[in-house]
């Protein structure tokens, strides 16, 4: 459904020359406990609190990359590609960062994707990818998208991200309390 969740997660992402930075701050206003429980690489942590990152460099709808942390800094991460005999190839195992913090009320994740990880040079000027950032909570389960996907991995979906070094931001504080319904908005 396109409505706003009360559990809002606010994403951030900058780049340089040799990475992409991506934050996330999970809030929760009715402190639930964050569940947080495995520790092993590339287990189920999509099914606990988590954060998904999902990338597209390159143009077509392959390969794509599933970057996923939980609240406890445990990562998920495959190479997608449905022309491969193995479409998800979870033996990728980039050298990628994630730091995570808990406090009241929210988590927040940390992430440096080196671009060589994924095969590529730095972006120049005015790149674009499509990606897709997605939420995941236990408590009762649930999951927000940020390109508005109900299914993660809809490509067609995924939405642009432009690598500009100097580019006009809007950063929204509050929309208020959470009610249900569409939300429009404009920015020009």
């Amino acid at each position: 459904d396109d409505v706003l969740v009360e559990d809002q997660t606010t994403i951030y992402c900058g780049w340089d020359d040799a990475a992409l930075y991506v934050a996330a701050d999970c809030r929760d206003p009715q402190r639930r406990p964050i569940v947080a429980q495995l520790r092993d690489r590339d287990s189920a942590v999509f099914m606990e609190d988590a954060v998904d990152l999902f990338l597209q460099p390159a143009p077509g709808p392959y390969p794509y990359y599933q970057l996923v942390s939980n609240a406890a800094g445990t990562v998920y991460d495959s190479r997608i590609d449905a022309r491969q005999a193995t479409k998800t190839d979870t033996h990728f195992n980039p050298h990628w960062t994630v730091a995570t913090t808990r406090a009241p009320g929210r988590w927040t994740l940390e992430a440096r994707i080196p671009f060589t990880e994924l095969g590529r040079p730095a972006p120049k000027e005015g790149e674009r990818w499509r990606v897709n950032f997605c939420r995941d909570w236990k408590g009762p389960v649930a999951s927000t998208s940020w390109s508005g996907t109900p299914r993660y991995h809809d490509v067609a979906r995924f939405g642009p991200l432009a690598f500009r070094r100097r580019a006009p931001s809007v950063r929204v504080e509050s929309l208020g309390d959470p009610a249900p319904g569409p939300l429009d908005c404009n920015a020009s």
